[in-house]
């Protein structure tokens, strides 16, 4: 989705470039909203306010909901964690559940029972790879609960939920990094079906500026610090980027789709397992988790990683409290600690279904002759 290095930029790319230079290209410049503007279109929400990064989103959202110090927000055990850091810089508690089992990413509904309580402010979802698996009774909890449900959307600009993805949840937070079908290069959306959440978190990315309503916008106005902000604002040249490239996300969707029903032809073939979506819910496809019962995640990966690359490996996958900031908010997690060792994640990204045919073929081979054993890299 990047633009072409060599300089040959699409006719409306070029434009949209030569429009937000002559504005400033800043944060604020008029591109910036028409780029909101399309974005809550394609993505069926009411307002959409751009960011500097998903983190950011995620930051401005809970500052939106006023989460503080003595709250807590409840987020899953394969969370990144990206996912976690905004809950720390607004000084609230991260709680961590657990997943529904080794195949889900959506949130034990007993676990989540047992951590829910007085102080849960949000809960955050997180759909790794696309990958919706909310249990009913995960959503029944949610709607009865006080707490504020936040879609951390990073990995899922493509999934199909009915009503949109705000339908789910009322903060919807996505990445739009150039490894995302969205990219503005760096960046992030924050979408919400709620004016006023809207309005705060684009006061909390423009130094506490207050908002005005102009027709389908909320525009920042007055003086600075009328409440707690800092710039976390996609800046103009991004923008141009995400406009350009929310023509291309069908297409993208489109070939996703394409290479995905490949490769589950291919491990049906061998007993090679896709991870649990909703039934009924076409998968984000950011990328493809598949597992081999009794084959180990970097065993499955070894025969395709001159192919394709392997995000699990790439980003040697784990539950979120390996990383040391997170490990004192460790919680039993069994499901999770399963699903990590044993979840392949293929990117899809720029994956044609000729070339997952390929990978299939390579992978059919393997279960066949024996999975060979994983490369040894120092660390």
């Amino acid at each position: 989705m990047s633009a072409d290095a060599g300089g040959l930029l699409d006719g409306d790319l070029r434009r949209s470039l030569a429009t937000v230079i002559a504005e400033g290209a800043s944060g604020n410049a008029e591109l910036v909203f028409r780029y909101e503007d399309a974005a809550a279109e394609h993505f069926a929400a009411p307002w959409a306010i751009s960011m500097s990064s998903g983190t950011a989103a995620i930051y401005a959202a809970l500052l939106a909901l006023d989460v503080a110090a003595g709250d807590e927000v409840v987020l899953p055990a394969t969370a990144p964690v990206m996912s976690m850091l905004p809950t720390l810089a607004v000084g609230a508690t991260p709680v961590i559940c657990d997943t529904r089992t080794k195949r889900s990413f959506g949130l034990c509904p007993d676990d989540l029972l047992t951590v829910l309580g007085p102080r849960t402010r949000a809960v955050l979802l997180v759909p790794m790879w696309g990958y919706w698996d909310e249990a009913p009774e995960t959503l029944e909890l949610l709607d009865r609960s006080d707490a504020t449900t936040v879609l951390d959307a990073s990995q899922a600009h493509h999934l199909q939920l009915e009503g949109g993805l705000t339908a789910m949840a009322d903060t919807v937070c996505l990445s739009t990094h150039a490894r995302k079908p969205l990219s503005t290069g760096e960046g992030g959306l924050l979408l919400t079906r709620h004016e006023n959440l809207a309005a705060r978190a684009r006061s909390a990315r423009n130094f506490g500026q207050a908002t005005t309503r102009h027709g389908r916008r909320l525009l920042p106005s007055g003086r600075f610090g009328a409440t707690f902000g800092l710039n976390l604002k996609l800046n103009g040249l991004g923008a141009a980027l995400g406009l350009a490239n929310l023509s291309k996300l069908p297409a993208d969707l489109a070939r996703r789709r394409a290479a995905a029903q490949q490769l589950r032809k291919a491990i049906a073939e061998f007993g090679g397992r896709e991870h649990t979506s909703t039934p009924g819910v076409d998968p984000g496809l950011y990328g493809f988790c598949l597992s081999v019962p009794g084959v180990s995640r970097d065993r499955l990966a070894a025969p395709v990683t001159d192919l394709v690359e392997v995000e699990t490996e790439r980003y040697d996958y784990d539950v979120l409290p390996s990383a040391p900031i997170a490990a004192p908010y460790r919680r039993p997690s069994p499901n999770a600690d399963r699903l990590v060792r044993s979840t392949c994640s293929i990117r899809l990204q720029d994956i044609t279904a000729d070339q997952a045919r390929q990978i299939g073929a390579r992978l059919a081979t393997a279960a066949a002759n024996g999975w060979p054993e994983p490369a040894v890299c120092p660390r």
